[in-house]
């Protein structure tokens, strides 16, 4: 029989034996700048054009439960930018959506009425101003990252978050108005529109999400009795930076939601009680939802174990989830740079096979296994190949086994769905970059990676594998 391999693109890890504290909020950030998905701050600012005028009103206030493009714009630009920078932001009105607005601010109040009346639309949606002060004006760059004397930038925003910048010279923004307005009805629905409600009114859930949110969280206790412990999930790489929502069964009827992001490589951990649910909203408006895996979801073992002997090879099934994505996290320490252990799954031709399952365990940095229920220890998961027979794994360099000559290493086994399981030569990493290789296709080299380090090991099924025949029946 086959192994259903679903669309659903991650796994969970739990971790059983890590303590943690109980808490809804998300852990404090380290960076500055504003991230996609973090909260837009209140900003005065004096209007010159549309329904304020004249009067110093916070865009983020009154509409940022809604949503827009917001651009600032240098007072000195000249008149042909002015006019392409008004013909791409108009371009985000054509939608007629009542709820999504634009918002141009000069870095200071224009000399002239020339720039005015060009800018003049009758649009009520339309709203041109200037900042109250300098101050204002230092603090908001800080925030974006920019310089708003040196050119114009713009940002779109949804539910007052931040969710993209553009250069407004050159950015077609109608698509982006697309996306933000199909968000938009997800978390904020023309029907739950409050008459008349002030700014601090709260308007759906994720207005009162953490200002900055982060890739680890942490859940309080559930209902169901789950055990206290550490988990993470991984998405498709469309999900990655993503807005992540995730649920607990804390009180019948109703579910705790706690907010996050993913991280570059589309994955979020968090510690504590498993979620019941993990909702993923990316910044094309693309959304994910489903439940999470539970151990009674487990796949009970089909496949013959072949390759004898091997001790433990049985464990591959211990907690396989019936639902296993192509990218997951290993192991997780911050003090330890993040490895990307990636390769290609290829059959004795040098054909990538898409949807087979590898297994790997790993030590920690000191070469002990975490504990867990199991001997492989607490850090163990599974991936499967994609269409192209490419797996990845995100993990740290294991350490060598303390006061042995074994050296570092990654083990690995292989399950083919419908067919049979078996061990496989271990990811050993060279002591050196320079080192010379000892032979054995599981042999790497650490290389340099955006996120750290990188090894690659290509998988090749049934070679040298005893009775390998058995897996063709």
């Amino acid at each position: 029989m086959r192994y259903s391999i679903f669309l659903l693109r991650f796994t969970v890890l739990l971790c059983t034996t890590l303590a943690c504290a109980l808490s809804h909020a998300a852990k404090a950030p380290k960076q500055t700048i504003l991230q996609s998905w973090d909260a837009l701050p209140a900003l005065d600012v004096t209007h010159l054009l549309g329904p304020y005028r004249g009067k110093s009103v916070c865009p983020m206030c009154q509409h940022g439960y809604d949503a827009g493009v917001l651009v600032v714009v240098p007072t000195s630009i000249t008149a042909a930018q002015r006019a392409s920078i008004k013909r791409n932001m108009l371009s985000a009105l054509r939608h007629r959506n009542p709820r999504f607005r634009a918002f141009w601010i000069f870095t200071e109040k224009p000399n002239s009425d020339t720039a005015l009346s060009e800018l003049q639309h009758e649009d009520p949606r339309w709203h041109v101003g200037y900042f109250n002060s300098q101050a204002d004006q230092s603090a908001f760059e800080t925030l974006l990252g920019a310089n708003f004397r040196e050119a114009p930038m713009g940002i779109g925003f949804m539910q007052r978050r931040l969710l993209n910048r553009f250069d407004p010279r050159v950015s077609q923004l109608d698509t982006l108005a697309d996306q933000a307005i199909k968000l938009l009805h997800w978390f904020h629905p023309d029907d739950r529109v409050i008459a008349n409600a002030t700014p601090d009114t709260p308007k759906g859930q994720l207005w009162l999400a953490p200002d900055r949110l982060t890739t680890e969280f942490e859940l309080g206790e559930s209902n169901s009795g789950q055990s206290k412990g550490a988990g993470s999930a991984c998405f498709d790489p469309q999900f990655a930076d993503a807005l992540v929502a995730a649920q607990t069964d804390k009180a019948a009827g109703t579910a705790a939601v706690v907010w996050a992001r993913t991280d570059p490589m589309a994955c979020v951990t968090w510690s504590g009680a498993t979620p019941s649910r993990i909702t993923a909203y990316s910044l094309s408006a693309q959304r994910y939802e489903a439940a999470m895996p539970s151990p009674s979801n487990a796949r009970a073992p089909t496949e013959p174990v072949v390759g004898l002997p091997c001790d433990g090879c049985e464990l591959v099934f211990q907690g396989l989830p019936r639902h296993i994505p192509e990218h997951a996290i290993l192991a997780i320490d911050p003090s330890q740079k993040t490895l990307l252990l990636h390769g290609r799954v290829l059959d004795q031709a040098g054909k990538p096979v898409p949807g087979v399952v590898i297994y790997a365990h790993q030590t920690d940095a000191a070469g002990v296994y975490p504990a867990s229920g199991t001997v492989h220890g607490r850090w163990r998961n599974w991936v499967v190949s994609d269409l192209q027979g490419i797996y990845r794994f995100k993990s740290i360099v294991p350490g060598a086994y303390p006061g042995r000559s074994v050296p570092p290493h990654i083990h690995l086994q292989v399950l083919e769905p419908g067919h049979c399981t078996y061990y496989i030569d271990d990811v050993i990493f060279a002591p050196e970059p320079n080192a010379a290789l000892r032979g054995g296709p599981g042999l790497v080299q650490l290389q340099p990676h955006a996120d750290g380090l990188q090894a690659s090991r290509d998988i090749y099924l049934r070679q040298n594998i005893l009775n390998a025949a058995i897996c063709a029946q």
